[in-house]
């Protein structure tokens, strides 16, 4: 039996302060609804903190970083940071809180925490 789970029909807001509370956790939630886990597996994505903790490797790091930074056609105004290659750092930008990626973090630190490794420090 499959069911997408975590963030299944939350409004923006409410996805907003389910990923101010729990971070990352509701990012991974999120990325199960893309890939229709089965329910065991998405519960687990959900439930098992430690996978947040682990760093990333160089290549999906550099996916992340490298994505546009995206708005989004949604109205909310979120100030989030995102890595910009053009200019190699950190810069903020107002998110609208849908549809966005994920070069799309909640402070300069988290920004600057991943796109500041290996692959981009200068």
């Amino acid at each position: 039996m499959f069911r997408p789970s975590g963030l299944a029909g939350m409004a923006p807001l409410e996805m907003e302060r389910c990923t101010m509370k729990r971070g990352l956790a509701c990012v991974l939630a999120a990325i199960s609804l893309l890939f229709v886990l089965p329910a065991s597996a998405a519960e687990d994505v959900e439930e098992n903190t430690d996978l947040v903790e682990e760093p990333l490797s160089a290549q999906p790091a550099r996916r992340i970083c490298n994505q546009p930074i995206v708005t989004g056609p949604c109205r909310g105004a979120f100030r989030r940071y995102a890595f910009n290659p053009a200019v190699g750092r950190c810069v903020r930008f107002t998110y609208g809180g849908c549809q966005g990626n994920m070069n799309n973090f909640q402070s300069l630190r988290a920004c600057q925490r991943l796109c500041f490794r290996g692959p981009f420090r200068r």
